[in-house]
């Protein structure tokens, strides 16, 4: 995958959000929200491909809290968790058989539209065919470990005679493929995949059935405790953290891999609509997802949770880093990708 592939990441936030402002508030202006679609009295239901109480769980029902007073009518927005296969058995159920009448929106999580190219097995969509409705932005991931290890370093970390066991989701999802890479550069790891979600892992570290995991933080939104009882050693992305970035300390095709699961990172938590669905709700659903993702209440609520907020991402954004992140992955970087994926 080739080093200058962009993930559209502001080089300057503060910028790019005036700029995101300024921009939205005059195409709103110019396409005002249809007339024709009204929800009031209407429920839409929200596919969620995680189970509840983690990160894509806690991030799903924030928007489902506050984009309903974006919408005409204030509809009821409905959760159904479908948890399986790191968001895929929700992305199935979304491109199969979730009606096409405007009414059903999915958040299934973070690493799914690559599945299909990454390791196809189960995988029964095409990721390019979905409507995304956009995302409130990236969300960076960090590796965390319990403090009681003694590790303060990502040297420390390398040199220590403890395996250090990494919950995981399916094989190929970021938490365990970031903990994976890390091993293949010497790191002690031993990587436990099959947990259902974030909050399960977390829970593991809580009891020391686990050591470690690579995530965001807003994984730790219903467990503030235990981001007290970790310690953040490396981050995916560039931030204004002052961590050291993970590609510090892999070699130059571990690199390759990284930029390919940090595609998850670099787009966030996408809003979805099933392929097909009228074209006037995707309109007006991304209107209202503009409106939220920039509004203070939701900007509020979102910092508590740790959830990304301020720099949204709209929908053609998505589709793009997507498209050009296929384009890059090289059969090369994929087989490799795939052995690596095939590890328990």
């Amino acid at each position: 995958m080739p080093e200058n592939l962009q993930y559209y990441r502001p080089r300057n936030r503060a910028l790019t959000r005036r700029a995101f402002v300024s921009a939205g508030v005059c195409a709103l202006i110019s396409n005002p929200a249809r007339a024709d679609v009204n929800f009031a009295g209407k429920t839409i239901n929200l596919i969620v491909g995680f189970p509840p109480g983690g990160g894509v769980d806690n991030g799903a029902r924030l928007m489902a809290r506050h984009l309903h007073r974006f919408l005409s009518g204030t509809p009821n927005i409905v959760i159904q968790n479908m948890p399986g296969a790191g968001g895929v058995i929700a992305g199935n159920y979304l491109f199969t058989k979730a009606a096409r009448d405007g009414f059903t929106l999915g958040v299934p999580g973070r690493d799914w539209p690559l599945v299909p190219i990454l390791n196809p097995s189960g995988a029964r969509y095409n990721p390019l065919e979905f409507e995304y409705i956009g995302s409130t932005g990236e969300v960076n991931t960090f590796v965390w470990l319990r403090k009681n290890l003694g590790i303060a370093n990502a040297n420390e970390f390398k040199a220590s005679p403890k395996q250090i066991i990494f919950g995981g989701l399916t094989p190929d999802t970021q938490p365990s493929m970031v903990a994976k890479i890390l091993a293949r550069n010497g790191y002690p790891i031993k990587v436990v995949s099959g947990y259902r979600g974030t909050a399960e892992i977390i829970n593991a570290i809580e009891s020391g059935e686990a050591d470690a995991i690579a995530t965001n933080a807003a994984s730790f939104a219903r467990r503030p405790d235990m981001v007290e009882k970790t310690q953040r050693l490396m981050q995916l992305l560039p931030s204004s953290e002052t961590l050291p970035l993970t590609s510090q300390f892999v070699d130059e095709e571990s690199r390759l891999l990284l930029k390919l699961t940090g595609y998850a990172s670099a787009t966030g938590m996408p809003l979805v609509a099933p392929p097909g669905a009228p074209a006037e709700f995707v309109g007006v659903y991304r209107e209202a997802f503009a409106k939220m993702a920039i509004d203070p209440l939701f900007v509020v609520e979102a910092e508590k949770l740790g959830e990304s907020h301020g720099v949204p991402i709209s929908g053609d954004q998505i589709r793009a880093i997507l498209q050009d992140t296929i384009n890059a992955a090289t059969p090369a970087v994929l087989e490799t990708f795939r052995k690596l994926a095939s590890l328990s």
